[in-house]
């Protein structure tokens, strides 16, 4: 697809996110309120794909999408992993990820 239409598709889905109540972040300010909580945003584990929407009221919609993965500051482990701790702040954690974002390479930026 060409730049302007990933452009447009991101546009689109910026559009959708206010819509919803998300909060867009810096990558930066994104990484502070996980910090925040315990965790860090794992770069490395980096994933760039078209994500659709499936259900809802979007359903059919794509935008371009970066997936990183999220890591306890305290063990290392991978916050989803089955000895990682399911406390207040893993609760918290899970939400923040629902609700803001972040815009980096002309894609949206998730946890």
């Amino acid at each position: 697809m060409a730049k302007h239409g990933n452009r447009n598709l991101l546009n689109e889905e910026l559009r959708r996110r206010k819509a919803m109540g998300c909060e867009r972040l810096t990558v930066t300010g994104m990484g502070e309120r996980f910090r925040a909580l315990g965790y860090r945003l794992d770069r490395s584990a980096d994933c760039w794909c078209m994500a659709k929407y499936i259900t809802g009221s979007y359903a059919g919609e794509t935008h371009p999408c970066i997936t990183c993965g999220v890591v306890e500051l305290d063990t290392g482990r991978s916050a989803f992993h089955f000895e990682s701790r399911r406390d207040a702040n893993f609760e918290a954690m899970q939400q923040l990820r629902q609700d803001v974002f972040a815009v980096t390479r002309r894609a949206i930026l998730e946890a």
